[in-house]
């Protein structure tokens, strides 16, 4: 079009692009005597098709963190990062991050104590429940995580994430 005596302006308009578009076309065009782009050098991929396919596969048959998906494509022999697997689980497959949801392990004794101490003071009024002092618990767990990061789990809606005993 251009070489046909059109103006760059006339040229954008007509094709509904911009101005810039039609000057960086036509000195590639000049450049090069063709539109189509070289290829461009850069990092190759890290996650290989098996490793996108392997990342997938663990996820929903066991749903795991990024931090120990890593590990298990570093086990074997592709060392990679927790943050190239965050990467591939948001961009490519859609997912978002849940911290899975604590609930405490109740004995059939904490219940059967709850239940009664429930009954027996559900009939006190507020004077007698300003007499009653309370304090705070430090919990403890015998087989906590090491790292709570590791708790959490990849889904599309955080009614899918299971929750975890305490």
């Amino acid at each position: 079009m251009l070489d046909a005596g059109l103006t760059q302006k006339k040229v954008a308009q007509d094709l509904n692009v911009s101005i810039s578009s039609v000057k960086r076309w036509s000195s590639l065009y000049k450049k090069s005597s063709s539109l189509v782009t070289k290829p461009r050098s850069g990092r190759p991929p890290i996650l290989s098709r098996v490793d996108k396919i392997l990342i997938s596969k663990s996820l929903s048959k066991c749903r795991q963190s990024t931090r120990k998906l890593a590990q298990r494509l570093k086990n074997r022999g592709n060392p990679i990062s927790h943050m190239c697997v965050y990467r591939h689980l948001t961009e490519s497959v859609g997912l978002r991050s849940f911290k899975r949801q604590e609930i405490p392990r109740l004995s059939q004794k904490n219940i059967q104590d709850r239940l009664s101490f429930a009954r027996k003071h559900q009939n006190w009024t507020v004077n007698d429940w300003e007499k009653v002092l309370w304090s705070d618990e430090s919990p403890f767990r015998l087989f906590a995580t090491p790292n709570k990061q590791n708790n959490r789990v990849w889904a599309k809606d955080k009614h899918d994430v299971p929750s975890v005993f305490q």
